[in-house]
């Protein structure tokens, strides 16, 4: 089975590329079965599918969450004696800004782990 294509924070790419190559295999079994048309129906809606997941992976978040990810892989890389990290969402800027407080605790896995 194939690998992530980067190792990087491109997963987004990779599964694309990944939907793309299982389209291509279904499309190639399809042309070799092109008579048997329950197989050739099922396809279709598999490559249905596909484009439709492919497309909710191109959607781009309400929030810049992929640019937070990658500062934070970047600092923890400069750092690794960062314990965590102190994030404010202002959504407008005032003298006093009204914030909730969201604390999260995560665990941090090794490359070894993923």
């Amino acid at each position: 089975m194939d690998t992530l294509k980067n190792e990087n924070n491109e997963y987004s790419k990779d599964i694309m590329y990944h939907l793309e190559k299982l389209k291509a295999d279904l499309f190639r079994i399809q042309t070799l079965n092109n008579r048997n048309f329950v197989l050739s129906s099922s396809i279709d809606i598999m490559v249905n599918n596909i484009t439709m997941i492919n497309k909710l992976v191109q959607i781009d978040p309400r929030f810049e969450w992929k640019y937070i990810q990658n500062e934070m892989d970047r600092l923890l890389k400069k750092d690794t004696s960062l314990t965590g990290f102190r994030i404010l969402f202002d959504f407008e800027e005032c003298d006093k800004p009204k914030r909730s407080l969201i604390p999260v605790t995560l665990t941090i896995k090794s490359d070894n782990e993923k």
